[in-house]
């Protein structure tokens, strides 16, 4: 009996024993998993506070553009996230949290705009745990991943891939990656495609959260493709009912563009006024009002047009947007109104509000071509009536090449010939006329009648034997004693009378005599507006960086040219680039239609270095706004 108890009590000791040890077992166990879990919590928890700091509206930056990329406070709690998921990874690699980790720290990556290194995660996760629950999210994060890197075709191939092999990965992944295939295919400015994968998350019954932010998107590549009362449909359920106020705003932007864009403007004012009350909301205030300035511009309405972008310049000085207003303040004075000494007061306060940007680059050259039209003093051996003449003679080569008016250029060649018939001017003048009514107007019997007054006027001249050319190409007939006159006088040597000089002095190089006129035509076509724009390249953006995407414009001028240099250089501008910086279309202004610049066929007859050399147009580009702003929607 006594062995019998003393048995008993060892196998109790020893089963206390064991229990104990198991006991230590589970807790150590427990104690390991809770400290991975921890681990892995912490990276979670950092992440998620990081992407609701990412989601605060900011404020803009120096001169009213838009901040990119994260803030300082978002990447460090990345950061943070990142090194809890490295510590799963290193001291945990056989617990269950390790394929989270390796996604989360992918996306921590992602959130940073670190692509690369997210990519490589993602990618990992797919081939060490090929059979994680977060593969086919990884597989749709490498295409965004490659739309991050601006590999637009392969995000295309990607998501498209992923979409057919990943049918039950998450509705968010599949909407992003819709949405994102349209984006790429906006970038690529191929508008139909994107609007394919946009109406995906706008059509059937379920509404995605990317539902208005789609259908605003829709509206935007209707605008593109010039179908704009599709694209007022789309943008009108934004405005009733997106709860997103800025989404709103956007939509109110883009309906007065599609309105101006058809040139009506009473309609683009009212869209543009709703805009404004909720622009203060999101500092696009001077976005609205600068459109709304050019509404009045576009009517005629110069000193209302001036008075809204004074308001710019006053509410939001040394701004980008009080640079582009200031601007255009002297470009009315100087092309609208012809008020020159206006206009030059006007340039020189361009670079008070923001002495770097283009606009006041361009202000400091207009404003040297005005001082310089204006008479800036006499040149070697040029008389008085040459001087007298020159600033009409260029006023007409401007009216004539970049700002459209045919007429107006006539008649002021007209009042040069008439009133300096002595001066060099008067025989280029002449010319002009005659090039005017062919190339311009198209009036063949109008350019036969001035080419026969030019003959007959000067005779013996470069100018007589260019317009005989072009009678001769259009078949005209000349009487012998007109067919002499067209003989132009023999060479002489360069330090002799040059024709049109006066008697006993050696006339002034004429690329001297019309620097003013280079420097003006340069620089008018970069006045933002002025370019000839497509409604399909309209778009603008709220940043300088989307604009240059936008848009960059090539601005001809074509001009009286001569062997020394005269104009007819075809000026590349990059200033309308800057003016793109806002969400939406630009007021078309009046222009040079581009058709009306190209050479008709019998007009093609050599010329004499002091008349017009006219290039080929090119094909107008068609652009896809306001390069803006400066993401694939509207960068804010």
């Amino acid at each position: 009996m006594k062995h019998r108890e003393e048995g008993s009590g060892k196998l109790r000791a020893v089963t206390a024993v064991a229990f104990a040890t198991l006991a230590l077992a589970a807790a150590a166990a427990l104690v390991s998993s809770c400290a991975y879990y921890n681990t892995f919590y912490s990276a979670r928890r950092y992440y998620n506070q990081a992407l609701r700091a990412n989601r605060q509206p900011t404020k803009p930056g120096p001169g009213g553009s838009q901040p990119t990329g994260i803030s300082g406070a978002t990447s460090s709690l990345l950061d943070k996230s990142i090194e809890k998921c490295a510590k799963v990874i290193t001291f945990y690699p056989k617990s269950k949290w390790v394929d989270d980790a390796i996604f989360l720290m992918g996306q921590s990556y992602f959130l940073k705009q670190d692509y690369d290194r997210a990519q490589k995660k993602f990618q990992d996760l797919a081939v060490y745990y090929p059979k994680s629950e977060f593969v086919p999210r990884a597989a749709f994060m490498i295409g965004q991943c490659a739309y991050g890197k601006k590999d637009y075709d392969l995000a295309i191939q990607v998501l498209q891939k992923a979409l057919l092999e990943h049918r039950r990965a998450g509705a968010n992944y599949r909407d992003n990656a819709l949405f994102t295939l349209g984006e790429a295919y906006w970038q690529k400015k191929n508008y139909p495609e994107a609007l394919v994968n946009y109406r995906l998350l706008t059509g059937g019954g379920r509404r995605s959260e990317l539902h208005f932010k789609s259908l605003l998107k829709e509206g935007q590549c209707y605008f593109e493709m010039a179908r704009y009362d599709s694209a007022r449909i789309c943008l009108s359920s934004v405005v009733l009912d997106d709860p997103n106020d800025e989404e709103v705003l956007d939509a109110l932007i883009k309906t007065g563009d599609s309105y101006a864009a058809e040139k009506n403007l009473d309609a683009a004012a009212r869209s543009y006024r709703d805009a404004e009350a909720l622009a203060k909301d999101f500092a696009r205030t001077p976005v609205v009002k600068l459109r709304m300035a050019d509404v009045e511009l576009a009517k005629g309405n110069y000193e209302k047009a001036i008075e809204l972008y004074r308001s710019v310049v006053s509410d939001f000085p040394r701004t980008l947007y009080a640079s582009e207003a200031q601007f255009r303040i002297g470009y009315i004075y100087e092309v609208h109104l012809e008020d020159l000494d206006q206009a030059a007061q006007a340039y020189e306060k361009v670079r008070e509000q923001m002495a770097k940007s283009e606009f006041a680059s361009q202000a400091e050259f207009r404003g040297k071509g005005l001082a310089r039209l204006k008479g800036s003093g006499k040149k070697p051996g040029e008389s008085e009536t040459d001087r007298a003449a020159e600033p009409g003679f260029l006023l007409a080569e401007l009216s004539l090449f970049q700002l459209g008016k045919t007429d107006k250029a006539i008649e002021k060649y007209l009042a040069v010939e008439d009133s300096f018939p002595k001066s060099v001017y008067a025989p280029k003048s002449a010319f002009a006329v005659t090039y005017a009514f062919l190339n311009m107007k198209h009036d063949t019997a109008s350019a036969v009648d001035a080419g026969r007054r030019v003959i007959e006027k000067f005779p013996n001249t470069e100018y007589a034997e260019a317009a005989g050319g072009i009678l001769k190409s259009l078949d005209v007939e000349m009487s012998p004693e007109l067919l002499e006159k067209t003989i132009p006088p023999k060479p002489v040597p360069a330090d002799t009378l040059r024709p049109g000089a006066a008697p006993g002095k050696i006339a002034a190089s004429s690329a001297d005599s019309l620097q003013a006129a280079k420097a003006l035509a340069d620089s008018l076509g970069a006045a933002t507006g002025l370019q000839p724009q497509s409604p399909a390249g309209a778009s603008r953006a709220d940043s300088l960086a989307a604009a240059r995407r936008a848009v960059g414009q090539e601005a001809r001028v074509d001009s009286l040219t001569s062997s020394a240099g005269i104009l007819g250089q075809a000026a590349r501008v990059d200033s309308t680039a800057v003016d793109s910086q806002r969400v939406g279309t630009q007021i078309p202004r009046q222009e040079i239609p581009v058709d009306s610049l190209k050479t008709t066929a019998p007009a093609k007859v050599t010329a004499p270095a002091d008349t017009f050399v006219v290039p080929e147009p090119e094909k107008p580009e068609i652009l896809g706004k306001d390069e803006a702003e400066q993401d694939t929607s509207l960068a804010r």
